[in-house]
């Protein structure tokens, strides 16, 4: 029977062919809009993902997102030191300034201060230099991203100028040199990311009473992280978190606070509608052509069942071709952009609920079929 309905299904090539599309279209519409949604979302904590020797961040109390930084006291950094559980904590600074560009242009930038004996929270990626580097005089960092994007200028040659490891930077009417490019996960807004140490960001950005953002902290080896953190809460009033928790405390303020879901949302709902529509009046189409065929198979003995089981395996058949081939142009189609701007995760969570959604759309599809099947009569066959 399992043969017998596949030679059905490919029997007519056109209508195999246009339910495979239909299937592949939702999911290809499905897949690739949650995985630029899923890529945008870790861009918003992405100042974070380097932090590879630090496992505590300590924020004011009522930060509620990586960039809404509310400034700590100088004192912070000790006062996290001195809470039993951490093994070290150094200061770190977030502050945005102004660089001006050749030309008179200017940019916003999003300077990080590291401290500057650990230079803790640097780029983990280095395409030219050392983060060592930046303990030379008037020493920073940019990212190459957005030194060919952001920080280039175009002469009055009509060349373009692109910075890079020797040139200066003017930050805040402060001359900097840039001594490395690095390689940085891209950030949710499009501000160039430029790295230095603590105490020169302090003198470069404007005067302020308060000027650490954070406190990047890690535990003694084999205390308790959640004690620890209470710790830290009660003796500062301050909040730790881990760099999983920041991140996902980030993507929900913007998913409660943007419309960002409800624009990805649409699209997938329209993935679904289309995905419904083509594969369903066509698998519909399909069943009424081969009522004969089934009324047949009945007709010599063949339960409702068995037909049912039939008109499943031709949908499994189509959703999981379709399902293969939407989700594979989704993937090819990020392994193309590799290397660029564009931010994509495609995790295994994603073809979960890619597959998920296809199962439900398979099974909308086929649901007035089925309905048609179990109507059938072996009388039709013997009908003019």
């Amino acid at each position: 029977m399992n043969f017998i309905a596949l030679r059905m299904l490919t029997g007519d090539r056109a209508k195999y062919l246009g339910i495979v599309f239909g299937v592949m279209l939702s999911a290809l519409l499905i897949s690739h809009q949650v995985t630029i949604f899923v890529g945008l979302m870790s861009r918003t904590r992405s100042v974070f993902q380097t932090l590879d020797h630090a496992d505590l961040i300590v924020a004011d109390a009522a930060t509620e997102f990586v960039e809404d930084v509310r400034p700590l006291a100088d004192t912070a950094a000790d006062r996290v030191r001195g809470v039993g559980g951490v093994e070290w904590a150094v200061p770190m600074v977030r502050t945005t300034i102004k660089a001006r560009l050749e030309g008179g242009k200017s940019r916003t930038c999003i300077v990080v201060g590291l401290d500057d004996a650990t230079l803790i929270g640097g780029p983990s990626q280095m395409v030219e230099g050392a983060v060592e580097d930046l303990r030379l005089p008037d020493a920073v960092i940019i990212d190459h991203l957005d030194a060919q994007k952001l920080l280039s200028v175009r002469g009055a040659d009509g060349a373009l100028r692109v910075p890079g490891v020797g040139d200066w930077i003017e930050l805040n009417d402060r001359q900097c040199r840039i001594v490395g490019i690095s390689h940085n996960p891209r950030p949710f807004l499009s501000q160039p990311i430029i790295y230095t140490t603590l105490t020169r960001a302090q003198s470069i950005a404007p005067p302020e009473r308060r000027t650490i953002s954070y406190v990047l902290a890690r535990t003694q080896p084999g205390a308790d992280v959640a004690l620890v953190k209470s710790a830290i809460a009660d003796a500062t009033g301050l909040n730790a978190y881990s760099r999983r928790e920041f991140g996902f405390k980030t993507i929900g303020y913007y998913i409660r606070n943007t419309g960002i879901p409800v624009n990805f949302g649409v699209t997938v709902l329209l993935g679904c509608i289309v995905g419904i529509a083509i594969s369903g009046q066509t698998f519909y189409l399909f069943i009424l052509d081969n009522l004969r065929t089934l009324a047949a198979l009945k007709a010599m003995g063949a339960s409702t069942m068995q037909l049912v089981r039939m008109v499943l395996l031709q949908a499994s058949v189509v959703g999981v071709q379709g399902f293969a081939v939407g989700v594979g142009l989704t993937a090819a189609f990020f392994v193309y952009y590799i290397g660029t701007d564009l931010e994509f995760d495609l995790h295994w969570e994603v073809l979960g609920l890619t597959a998920m959604v296809i199962v439900l759309v398979i099974l909308c599809a086929t649901a007035a079929g089925v309905a048609k099947v179990l109507r059938v009569q072996p009388a039709l066959v013997f009908r003019g």
